[in-house]
C-alpha cells in the first residue's frame, strides 16, 4: 500500500470508530484483528493489504475509495431558511424553443442549487439548443413523457421519473408527445 495513503487511511478507521462509538476493542473483534495491530492502523505505523482493506471497507459499510479518499468533506455553509411563495417569487422565465415555458424559481442568490419548472406544449423542446454547465441537475417529471437529450443520447422519462446527470454534458428536453402536455422540475448548479 502506498505510504502516502497509509496514515490517510488511519485516520479514516478512527473518524469511522468513533462515530459508530466503538472502542478500539469492539472495532477489532468486529474487523477481527488484534487492538494493537487497529491501533496501529489507526496510528499510520502498519500498512494495510488491499485483502484487509477491502473486508475493513466492507465491515464499516463503506467502498475501498471510501476508505483512501484523502480529500477532508466539503464545508457546506449554513444559511437561514428560505421560504418562497408564488407571489414573492418575481419568477424569471428562460426562452428555449417554441413551446416550452422554462422558469427559474426561488430566491436568485447566491446558492448551491437553482430551482426550475419547465412546461412543454404537445410536442415542443429544445434540441437544438442544448446547455452545459459545471456542476449536476435533477430532474423529476410531474406529468407527461419527457426526453432527457444528454450527449449523443436519448433517454425517455415518464411520470414520476427522476433523473440526476453531470450537466456538464450538453443536455435539453423535450415532450415525448405530440399530443399531450409535460412538465417537470428540477434543480441544478448555477450559473447557467
Amino acid at each position: 500500500m502506498n505510504s502516502d495513503l497509509t496514515p490517510a487511511i488511519g485516520r479514516r478507521l478512527r473518524e469511522m470508530r468513533k462515530m459508530r462509538g466503538l472502542s478500539l476493542r469492539e472495532q477489532a473483534s468486529l474487523l477481527q484483528v488484534s487492538p494493537s495491530t487497529l491501533s496501529e492502523l489507526e496510528r499510520g505505523i502498519a500498512g494495510i493489504s488491499l485483502q484487509r482493506l477491502q473486508s475493513v471497507a466492507k465491515s464499516l459499510g463503506m467502498s475501498v475509495s471510501d476508505l483512501l479518499t484523502n480529500e477532508e468533506a466539503p464545508s457546506v455553509e449554513a444559511r437561514p431558511l428560505e421560504i418562497s411563495q408564488p407571489a414573492d417569487l418575481g419568477a424569471t422565465s428562460i426562452r428555449r424553443g417554441r413551446g416550452v415555458h422554462y422558469t427559474l424559481v426561488g430566491s436568485h442568490g447566491e446558492h448551491s442549487l437553482q430551482p426550475y419548472r419547465i412546461m412543454f406544449d404537445a410536442g415542443a423542446g429544445y434540441t437544438d439548443d442544448p446547455i452545459a454547465h459545471p456542476g449536476e441537475e435533477f430532474v423529476y417529471v410531474l406529468f407527461g413523457d419527457v426526453y432527457l437529450h444528454l450527449g449523443a443520447q436519448q433517454h425517455l422519462l415518464t411520470t414520476g421519473s427522476c433523473a440526476r446527470f453531470d450537466s456538464g454534458v450538453p443536455h435539453a428536453f423535450s415532450n415525448a408527445s405530440h399530443s399531450d402536455v409535460a412538465g417537470l422540475i428540477g434543480a441544478g448548479t448555477p450559473p447557467w
